[in-house]
């Protein structure tokens, strides 16, 4: 089993850099997600952000009340937080290369993205792995 049959039949969501933080934070609550990779206009990746960053974008006791806050998440881009370095996996990764790259990183996530490209086909994250881990390990009904 590879990194592909995770992501096999799931949409990924993605942003751009000019991506509001308010739309990255609806879209992130809208669909229950909680790793937006960002793209340019070709698809090709260029950072990630989380619901963890953006929650702690709206975090500061700089703000003096909720209008201060909408405007800020408003103006504010996801260029302006995201992460530029991104730990990635092949499509083609066996699923214990997979693990090793989430347990070593130390991460909770991978983008999964093509040797030989750089569009974004996908995003695996640990949930994922071990579910794709006890649908493997379950003995199927007779």
């Amino acid at each position: 089993r590879t990194a592909r049959d995770i992501i096999e039949g799931k949409q990924v969501i993605t942003v751009l850099p000019s991506t509001s933080l308010a739309e990255a934070l609806v879209l992130c609550r809208e669909l229950d997600i909680h790793r937006l990779p960002v793209v340019d206009d070709e698809g090709n990746l260029q950072g990630l952000t989380s619901i963890s960053d953006l929650r702690l974008a709206c975090e500061s006791p700089l703000f003096h009340s909720t209008q201060e806050l909408e405007e800020h998440m408003k103006t504010k881009k996801v260029e302006q937080i995201m992460h530029k370095s991104v730990q990635t996996c092949n499509p083609s990764d066996s699923l214990l290369i997979v693990a090793k790259l989430l347990r070593v990183g130390g991460i909770s996530g991978l983008v999964v993205v093509p040797e030989e490209e750089k569009k974004v086909i996908g995003v695996i994250s640990r949930t994922d792995l071990l579910d794709e881990f006890i649908r493997t390990l379950e003995p199927l009904p007779h």
